[in-house]
């Protein structure tokens, strides 16, 4: 327990990528991302659906509420840090309701930060330098493969296919979020968004310039992410629409 939940400051806080560390909790999300597909028909049933997404919506809440536990505990600089300003904490909190509600409106929260959102920070852990068992890198890949698998049941057993309404929605959405945390950062001394400075995992966006450059390209890049992801989503319904017609 002492492990798992120090507040020892640690010297090195880069993440070892591609680690035991890191693939064990890639390979466990991916075998449960699996299990989804494998038993779609079967979470279709509503009590199934609802016991799912309850329980998923739970997980990802109490890993929240561990985050802010340890925040509290440590001589962590809640402005700086501690605020849910991040993109994906804020994506969490937007996914808990609506998997708790089983509200509809925030699909494209779900679905677009979901999948984008978990796929890259699970690509560059930023764990604060915390292996296994510490509380901050459990509740990260809670957190971050709970939205992964989140936005990956709304596609397959829900059938979500995000329209051009959505896709707008959801780069205002990033666009305002962008603009609110490029005025933040500076008060705050802080990084939220990651758009002062990159994980020191992320070594990829390490390779853009520093400066508005940085900012203008990681905002740039999320946008072209998900319109590409709506693009080829909307071709393939379409193809699944003209093949069903041809039937």
């Amino acid at each position: 327990m002492e492990q798992f939940f120090t507040t020892a400051e640690l010297d090195n806080k880069i993440f070892p990528l591609f680690s035991i560390h890191h693939l064990i909790p890639i390979f466990i999300i991916l075998l449960l991302g699996a299990l989804i597909v494998s038993n779609q028909e079967k979470l279709r049933y509503e009590k199934n659906r609802r016991t799912f997404m309850l329980c998923l919506g739970v997980l990802i809440l109490i890993q929240q509420i561990l985050l802010y536990s340890w925040y509290a505990a440590s001589s962590i600089n809640m402005l700086k840090d501690g605020l849910p300003f991040y993109l994906c904490r804020t994506g969490s909190i937007c996914i808990v309701y609506s998997l708790i509600s089983n509200k509809k409106s925030l699909n494209f929260i779900v679905f677009f930060i979901g999948y984008l959102g978990g796929v890259i920070a699970l690509l560059s852990p930023d764990t604060s330098g915390y292996l296994f068992p510490h509380v901050m890198y459990v509740q990260f890949f809670i957190t971050h493969g709970g939205m992964l698998l989140a936005a990956l049941f709304l596609r397959v057993v829900d059938g979500y296919v995000p329209d051009r309404k959505e896709l707008k929605k959801i780069i205002i959405y990033i666009l305002v979020y962008s603009s609110f945390v490029s005025i933040l950062n500076p008060l705050v001394n802080g990084n939220y968004g990651y758009l002062e400075t990159p994980p020191k995992s992320a070594h990829f966006f390490s390779l853009l310039p520093s400066g508005l450059i940085y900012k203008f390209g990681i905002t740039g890049v999320m946008c072209l992410l998900m319109s590409l992801v709506y693009i080829a989503l909307s071709k393939k319904s379409i193809a699944h629409k003209n093949n069903f017609y041809r039937l």
